[in-house]
């Protein structure tokens, strides 16, 4: 999970912010943690790897996976909802994401805190970019993302994540 908006104002590209000088949360409490070595989070914010192959095994057998595509790439959270084609294009070539959202580095972040494994199965409504309401299909975004996370929910073995 990547948050594009924490960071240095850039004095070369004003859509991306230059990495912070420090770390936002540190911890020796992470499941990543190896040998009590801290781990220092900036703006990228790591997911449960073992708990995302899981999910991945999960969906990629799921019988409605026909249905939809299933990928394991970088989320960026934004706070301004990108709504032109250029933006679109300047975020994408900069952090390849599959999905833009605005609450994903905020529930890493606790995650990481508090020591919980985190995920995020979401589903697309629309493409980023242009923004063209009639283009949305918000009903097979939401059936989707209910058929993801119910069917994960089902199979996901958590004794072997912890």
């Amino acid at each position: 999970e990547i948050d594009i908006h924490t960071g240095l104002e850039s004095p070369f590209n004003a859509y991306i912010a230059d990495e912070l000088p420090f770390a936002l949360i540190k911890t020796t409490k992470s499941p990543q943690t190896i040998k009590n070595k801290s781990l220092e989070f900036k703006n990228r914010y790591r997911l449960d790897e073992e708990l995302i192959n899981q999910a991945y095994q999960i969906l990629q057998s799921d019988n409605v996976s026909s249905d939809y595509q299933i990928k394991t790439e970088p989320f960026i959270t934004v706070s301004t909802i990108t709504t032109t084609d250029t933006r679109a294009k300047v975020l994408f070539n900069e952090f390849n994401p599959c999905m833009e959202q605005m609450e994903g580095s905020a529930a890493a972040h606790i995650a990481i805190f508090y020591n919980i494994p985190f995920i995020e199965i979401r589903s697309a409504s629309n493409f980023v970019g242009k923004r063209d309401l009639d283009s949305w299909d918000l009903n097979i975004a939401f059936k989707n993302a209910c058929s993801a996370v119910y069917k994960f929910i089902q199979e996901v073995n958590l004794n072997k994540v912890n």
